[in-house]
């Protein structure tokens, strides 16, 4: 009925005067006499004085108040007060002359908004409603924020291209629950709305929303670069300490066998026959011992081709990133750097006693032997 109500006003005399609608010098006809039918049956008829005789001109005076809720609205201000929240399939807007559709400009301003303010109720802890007016409590963890859903027509025309992308963008990342980005958005919004006045806050964020877009985004762009820095910073630290690990288990791992160097010095020295140098045993030891050194440097070289290893994989490591960087980052690197040359020194110590004193006593065997002649 809404498209044969339409054409009714628009193709005969009419005006809009306090809340009637008059329809003057109505032919009346069979089409009409549905309608006539259709306006009694809802209650839409305010006057009586008309004749349902066909060939006949009548006039008829139609409820805007019972128009609205058919979906003939005669403004948009109409329409965004009794369509705030939710809209009809199909309606009429007199005031620009249009029915509902995506390629109206104020319809598709219109349901980026009702789209959009959806959104909002989604994120919202709680939403209620106070004398026709929606009311949506946002909260995080440290404070709530009240946002009053209302707005008008001006606000919706006022509303650019870019905007409408915008309030679309803002609509997708508060409609998604698995989305990081949606609990940044939302502090964001809290922090926005509380700049305005209670009655204000949907209306401003609706016409700022390019602004409020780019703030948000700017948000999230440095949570994810400090994000980033922190998990960057924890590999790294977690890599140092893994080959710190590594390199200090180089020597830790084999205590065992470096305790053996002593004790086999000990026993040598002890078991060396100083009044007769020439006796066997003597030159025995002297062998064993340089025999023991041998093999005790073949696991000495073993420990440092595994401090080598590990001092290339941390050379090749680092040089995946910028140097600077990773100073910059962690200071770790640095410490497992000096742990490295720590444990080479160490192990050059242990190389260097290891065979100093098998030469010592060799040294001492020689020298007895010479001083007997």
């Amino acid at each position: 009925m809404l498209t044969e109500l339409v054409h009714m006003v628009t193709n005969n005399d009419h005006k809009i005067f306090k809340g009637t609608l008059f329809c003057n010098n109505l032919l009346v006809t069979a089409e009409l006499l549905d309608l006539i039918e259709f306006f009694e049956d809802n209650n839409i008829l305010e006057n009586t004085d008309y004749e349902k005789k066909i060939g006949t001109k009548i006039t008829l005076e139609l409820s805007l108040a019972r128009l609205n809720s058919f979906g003939f609205y005669e403004s948009r201000e109409a329409f965004i007060t009794k369509s705030k929240y939710d809209s009809k399939a199909n309606f009429y807007l007199y005031d620009i002359g249009v029915f509902n559709s995506g390629d109206v400009p104020f319809v598709a301003k219109y349901n980026a908004v009702l789209r959009f303010l959806n959104s909002i109720k989604q994120i919202a802890k709680h939403t209620f409603t106070d004398v026709d007016i929606d009311i949506s409590i946002v909260v995080n963890d440290k404070k709530s924020s009240i946002i009053p859903l209302t707005y008008s027509a001006d606000d919706v025309e006022a509303i650019t291209v870019e905007e409408i992308e915008k309030i679309d963008l803002l609509t997708v990342t508060f409609s998604d629950i698995n989305s990081e980005k949606r609990l940044l958005f939302v502090n964001e919004l809290m922090d926005f709305v509380t700049a305005f006045k209670e009655d204000t806050r949907f209306s401003s964020l609706i016409r700022g929303a390019a602004g409020f877009y780019e703030k948000c985004i700017g948000a999230y762009q440095y949570y994810l670069r400090d994000f980033s820095f922190n998990k960057l910073k924890l590999e790294l630290d977690t890599k140092a300490l893994e080959f710190m690990q590594k390199i200090q288990g180089v020597i830790n791992d084999s205590q065992t066998k470096l305790i053996a160097i002593p004790t086999a010095f000990v026993l040598a020295f002890s078991t060396f026959d100083y009044d007769n140098p020439r006796v066997a045993k003597n030159l025995v030891a002297i062998v064993s011992l340089f025999l023991f050194s041998y093999l005790i440097q073949i696991f000495i070289n073993n420990q440092k081709s595994t401090l080598k290893f590990l001092g290339e994989n941390i050379k090749s490591f680092l040089e995946t990133f910028d140097n600077n960087e990773v100073e910059r980052i962690s200071n770790k690197f640095s410490i497992a750097e000096d742990e490295l040359n720590n444990q080479n020194d160490r192990i050059a110590s242990i190389e260097v006693l290891l065979w100093v004193v098998p030469i010592i006593l060799l040294a001492m065997w020689v020298t007895l032997r010479i001083n007997q002649k």
